[in-house]
Protein backbone atom coordinates (compact mmCIF):
# COMPACT_ATOMS: atom_id res chain seq x y z
CA UNK A 1 0.00 0.00 0.00
CA UNK A 2 1.14 3.46 -0.95
CA UNK A 3 2.08 6.14 1.79
CA UNK A 4 0.10 9.21 1.74
CA UNK A 5 2.23 12.27 2.95
CA UNK A 6 0.14 15.27 3.51
CA UNK A 7 2.43 18.91 3.34
CA UNK A 8 0.32 22.43 3.44
CA UNK A 9 1.31 23.03 0.36
CA UNK A 10 -1.21 20.03 -0.96
CA UNK A 11 -3.96 21.74 0.74
CA UNK A 12 -3.31 25.15 0.23
CA UNK A 13 -3.35 24.03 -3.72
CA UNK A 14 -6.72 21.47 -3.42
CA UNK A 15 -8.42 25.00 -1.76
CA UNK A 16 -7.25 27.18 -4.39
CA UNK A 17 -8.53 24.79 -7.14
CA UNK A 18 -12.01 24.63 -5.53
CA UNK A 19 -11.94 28.20 -5.41
CA UNK A 20 -11.84 28.29 -1.43
CA UNK A 21 -9.54 31.33 0.28
CA UNK A 22 -7.46 30.26 3.02
CA UNK A 23 -4.97 32.22 4.75
CA UNK A 24 -1.53 31.41 6.16
CA UNK A 25 -0.77 33.40 9.01
CA UNK A 26 0.26 34.01 12.95
CA UNK A 27 -3.21 33.35 14.42
CA UNK A 28 -3.75 34.69 18.42
CA UNK A 29 -4.91 32.98 21.17
CA UNK A 30 -8.19 34.97 21.50
CA UNK A 31 -9.41 34.99 17.40
CA UNK A 32 -8.39 31.18 18.24
CA UNK A 33 -11.13 31.21 20.75
CA UNK A 34 -13.65 32.53 18.94
CA UNK A 35 -12.95 30.83 15.72
CA UNK A 36 -16.30 28.70 14.09
CA UNK A 37 -13.73 26.24 13.19
CA UNK A 38 -10.56 24.87 13.37
CA UNK A 39 -8.83 22.17 11.23
CA UNK A 40 -5.01 20.92 11.19
CA UNK A 41 -3.62 19.19 8.66
CA UNK A 42 -0.74 16.76 9.26
CA UNK A 43 0.93 13.38 7.28
CA UNK A 44 -0.89 11.20 9.56
CA UNK A 45 -4.11 13.05 9.97
CA UNK A 46 -5.25 14.27 6.75
CA UNK A 47 -7.41 16.92 7.31
CA UNK A 48 -8.60 16.79 11.14
CA UNK A 49 -11.35 19.29 12.75
CA UNK A 50 -10.08 20.71 16.00
CA UNK A 51 -13.46 20.47 18.00
CA UNK A 52 -12.67 21.06 21.53
CA UNK A 53 -10.05 23.47 22.94
CA UNK A 54 -9.03 23.48 26.57
CA UNK A 55 -11.72 21.53 27.18
CA UNK A 56 -14.63 24.03 25.24
CA UNK A 57 -16.49 23.54 22.36
CA UNK A 58 -15.01 25.37 19.15
CA UNK A 59 -17.80 27.08 17.53
CA UNK A 60 -21.15 27.76 18.36
CA UNK A 61 -24.81 26.97 17.40
CA UNK A 62 -25.31 23.60 14.88
CA UNK A 63 -21.53 22.82 14.66
CA UNK A 64 -20.22 23.88 17.89
CA UNK A 65 -18.04 20.96 19.43
CA UNK A 66 -18.36 19.22 15.60
CA UNK A 67 -16.72 19.58 12.56
CA UNK A 68 -17.64 22.58 10.52
CA UNK A 69 -18.66 22.83 7.18
CA UNK A 70 -15.41 24.03 5.60
CA UNK A 71 -13.45 21.28 7.67
CA UNK A 72 -15.97 19.22 5.80
CA UNK A 73 -15.47 19.99 2.78
CA UNK A 74 -11.65 20.47 2.80
CA UNK A 75 -11.82 16.60 4.33
CA UNK A 76 -13.66 15.47 1.27
CA UNK A 77 -11.87 17.24 -1.38
CA UNK A 78 -8.57 15.88 0.18
CA UNK A 79 -9.79 12.54 0.55
CA UNK A 80 -10.67 12.42 -2.92
CA UNK A 81 -7.29 13.93 -4.03
CA UNK A 82 -5.74 11.54 -1.97
CA UNK A 83 -7.75 8.78 -3.39
CA UNK A 84 -7.93 9.69 -7.25
CA UNK A 85 -4.43 11.39 -7.66
CA UNK A 86 -1.69 10.46 -4.64
CA UNK A 87 -2.57 6.69 -5.27
CA UNK A 88 -2.43 6.22 -9.03
CA UNK A 89 0.58 8.02 -9.07
CA UNK A 90 2.39 5.46 -7.19
CA UNK A 91 0.41 2.36 -9.38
Amino acid sequence: QAEVVVRPVEVLGLAAHHGAALEVRPVAEAELRTADELWMTSSTKEVLAIVRLDGSSVGTGEFAGRPGPVTRRMHDWYRTFRDEVMRHADA
